[in-house]
């Protein structure tokens, strides 16, 4: 099967490595996720350091007018809820 064969010579290639942490435990998994961090956040900031090249549009001004509050509130209950409250108790 050539799967278990390129499994096989890749623990081969790694036997050092491999017998070290069965041995001594010890790893550098830290040190690797700190790397792939700071390599990740690298190149999500490569592109954006121009505005220019960021490809976003600026953002548009903000509204001038105010908002309308000429409207009244209306704090009566719609008919349809009248009906309904008034038969079944």
């Amino acid at each position: 099967m050539p799967e278990l064969h390129r499994l096989a010579t890749t623990i081969e290639t790694w036997w050092p490595q491999i017998h070290a942490f069965l041995t001594t435990g010890i790893t550098n998994a830290g040190s690797e996720g700190t790397n792939r961090v700071i390599k990740t956040v690298a190149r999500d900031a490569y592109g954006f350091r121009n505005p220019e090249n960021s490809g976003y549009a600026p953002a548009p001004p903000p509204p001038t007018a105010t908002a309308d509050t000429s409207t009244p509130l209306n704090f009566e209950e719609p008919s349809s809820a009248r009906a309904c409250t008034g038969s079944g108790r």
